[in-house]
């Protein structure tokens, strides 16, 4: 049959291929194709585009067929409580694809029309923070009073007011964060994990290349320097479109979603108090859900009698 249609025997031929094997075992390029399949669409090409991940998938894929393999020579794939197994993992796959098959079929609205509309809408929207890059020199109080960790910190900044070049220099040579030898102080941004005295005396600093008055943090004192400042700014509306566009599609995405789950999950349930309520102990040993057992039945007991 796939021979009378040369693309369609391609294909056929390309999905059959064997990516890699091992331990009797082997993963086609449809096996890949159909666990990829269960990563949303649009991330399967950024989440691929990694050889890192490729080769955990590929080793995971190859595991799960040698471990199915030897579960197969020992007869696990046998018995009710696999096919009942094999049943909910069915069920499980359906429900995504038919919420995936939604999600495709579904009219889609004009995201960019949107996009520019919430853009004009909230003036927050597209806006940059302020951007601050600071160095450090720091004056540990390990090993020396504070009193004595002040001095020399105040002797260090007269050095940089007199010669603010040499800041680097003495980051490298004076400095007690270990990582000044490689970086010579530089820090790069400001950061939520900065100890908040730190982030604080750098916000105050006003224009690149002003220099702190020695500030107190729990690892000493610190002369901080400014060394790059953006201030907050609002991109264009070209800047702000495609991740305008994303958080729309998105919010939609999980607004069709919930809709459907909403109709599917508000259809009227039926069901055996009992046997639900026997589901607490079910799973439980023996001793504790005679206890849980009795604990139901009593309160059912004295809920009758109200």
């Amino acid at each position: 049959m796939l021979a009378q249609f040369p693309f369609l025997l391609g294909r056929a031929l390309m999905a059959a291929t064997v990516v890699v094997s091992g331990g009797g075992q082997s993963v086609s390029l449809e096996d890949v194709d159909a666990r990829v399949a269960r990563i949303p669409a649009q991330d399967r090409g950024t989440f691929m585009d990694s050889p890192r991940r490729i080769e955990e998938l590929l080793r995971q894929l190859l595991t799960h067929k040698q471990l199915a393999a030897r579960a197969r020579e020992a007869g696990l794939d046998q018995g009710e409580d696999f096919e009942a197994e094999v049943r909910v993992a069915v069920n499980e796959i359906l429900a995504r694809r038919y919420l995936e098959h939604i999600e495709r079929t579904t009219p889609r609205p004009d995201f960019e029309k949107a996009a520019r509309e919430r853009y004009l809408a909230d003036a927050s929207l597209g806006t940059i923070p302020e951007n601050r890059e600071v160095s450090h020199i720091l004056v540990s109080t390990q090993g020396r009073s504070e009193a004595e960790a002040l001095a020399k910190a105040r002797q260090l900044r007269a050095q940089l007011l007199a010669d603010p070049s040499r800041f680097e220099a003495l980051a490298e040579s004076e400095s007690d964060d270990p990582s000044a030898k490689q970086n010579r102080g530089r820090l790069g941004p400001l950061r939520p994990e900065f100890v908040e005295e730190f982030n604080e005396a750098a916000r105050r600093l006003a224009k690149v290349g002003d220099i702190s008055e020695p500030v107190r943090t729990s690892f000493g004192f610190h002369l901080i320097r400014l060394d790059r400042l953006d201030p907050p700014r609002r991109q264009s509306f070209e800047e702000a479109r495609p991740a305008l566009v994303m958080r729309l599609e998105q919010e939609w995405l999980q607004s069709l979603r919930r809709r459907v789950l909403d109709e599917v999950q508000g259809q009227p349930i039926e069901a055996d108090p009992d046997l639900v309520a026997s589901l607490r102990w079910r799973y439980l040993p023996p001793e504790i859900a005679k206890q849980r057992q009795a604990e139901y039945e009593a309160w059912k007991k004295s809920s009758a009698t109200h």
